[in-house]
């Protein structure tokens, strides 16, 4: 009986130590892809903002030529799509929803 509790304990040791080891590679890898993802977007915005000025040397708009939406008509979008959704919930919809914002 006690041969049989000591092999189970030392299978529960060892799952445990399985799981510790997992767990170890988890956080490493984790660690690993935010590195590789820090600051990517950054760049990106940097290289636009490159490619913009340069192209603004030739007297061309970087943002008209690419049809390029701001960020605060992005943001504005949403808040037009959240008040659509709370005329909605309110039961104001189609003719009525436009009278009421008319």
């Amino acid at each position: 009986d006690l041969n049989a509790l000591a092999s189970a304990q030392a299978s529960i040791d060892a799952i445990n130590a399985k799981e510790i080891e997992l767990k170890n590679n988890r956080d490493i890898r984790i660690a690993e892809l935010n590195n590789a993802t820090t600051g990517s977007g950054q760049v990106a915005e940097s290289a636009y903002s490159r490619a913009s000025a340069a192209a603004k040397l030739f007297g061309v708009d970087l943002d008209v030529s690419l049809n390029k939406v701001s960020k605060s008509f992005s943001s504005s979008g949403n808040e037009l799509e959240g008040f659509k959704n709370r005329l909605s919930e309110a039961g104001i919809t189609g003719m009525q929803a436009g009278d009421v914002t008319y």
